[in-house]
């Protein structure tokens, strides 16, 4: 597959089609209007009227060729973008599970950090779930706590630096600072 083009020349090369097929329809419209209103004083010859026709057919013919060109590169791009959506969704489920795992969450304390982290507050995960509010808060709490972290945006944040930190190349250093250390488990 050759690479795509540079965004700019591609837009350039679509304007200057669009603007083809504009000029020959015209063209095409304008011939049309001339015979039915009988607006010609001096009919032009029957080969210069050819010539302008196979003219504007092959331009049209031409132009439709690059559009179908277009859209089939737009067609592969769109597959390969979706390849790369479902890699990405699937690599973030798979970081999240193995998280899960890690921590050792509970089925539950599972099914209230996916909500936690879809960004669902206690009181929304608590009417999704059927759990009282109090229940959700605690197996929150148990999630923060097992995870090292101290909320709901430490949580998102881990996954966000774990697949950040994948992206990054070999040997780069991440910018920024650093964050800050979880804060001590408190016992009850």
């Amino acid at each position: 597959m050759p690479p795509p083009l540079p965004l700019r020349i591609e837009r350039r090369l679509i304007l200057a089609l669009l603007a083809l097929q504009v000029g020959l329809a015209s063209v095409f419209i304008a011939d049309f209007l001339v015979d039915v209103f009988r607006l010609r004083i001096n009919p032009p010859s029957y080969t210069s009227r050819e010539v302008m026709q196979i003219a504007a057919w092959v331009g049209l013919m031409l132009s439709l060729l690059i559009s179908t060109l277009f859209f089939l590169s737009l067609m592969r791009e769109r597959k390969r973008l979706e390849r790369t959506a479902d890699i990405a969704r699937g690599a973030f489920a798979d970081l999240i599970a193995d998280s899960f795992d890690a921590w050792g969450l509970t089925p539950s304390e599972r099914e209230v950090a996916m909500l936690a982290i879809k960004g669902f507050t206690n009181a929304e995960i608590a009417r999704i779930t059927g759990k009282a509010e109090g229940t959700v808060k605690a197996q929150s709490n148990a999630v923060f706590r097992k995870a090292g972290v101290g909320g709901r945006v430490q949580l998102i944040c881990h996954f966000t630096e774990t697949l950040l930190d994948d992206a990054l190349p070999t040997g780069a250093a991440t910018t920024g600072p650093e964050a800050p250390p979880a804060p001590a488990a408190v016992r009850p």
